[in-house]
């Protein structure tokens, strides 16, 4: 059985997947498959405490080298591109109430 975490605030289109470390996701591209695991590289210490660097560790047969490196991953960048832009959002946040503060001092 697979785990893996999927949430999706109220503000957001789309839900969001976390891979955690050591889970796997398969995933099919013209008919070849391809694994990608979250794995645990090295564990560091800092005056912070403790962090692990991780990576995702993308598995599939020799044979389809070309195609994943020519095709599969350029689609996978422009996707995660395509992904990035959609969630772009502009917000403005004010520091202090301007309008009554610079009117008052004006009155």
């Amino acid at each position: 059985m697979k785990r893996l975490k999927v949430s999706k605030a109220p503000r957001d289109k789309k839900v969001i997947v976390n891979i955690h470390k050591g889970q796997k996701v398969v995933d099919m591209y013209e008919g070849i498959q391809v694994k990608w695991e979250m794995t645990c590289v090295e564990t560091k210490d800092d005056e912070q405490g403790k962090f692990e660097i991780r990576v995702l560790e993308l598995s599939f047969h020799d044979k389809f080298m070309e195609t994943v490196i020519n095709s599969y991953l350029p689609y996978v960048m422009e996707r995660s591109k395509a992904i990035k832009k959609e969630n772009k959002a502009v917000k403005l946040f004010s520091l202090g109430n301007f309008c009554g503060d610079y009117y008052g001092a004006l009155g």
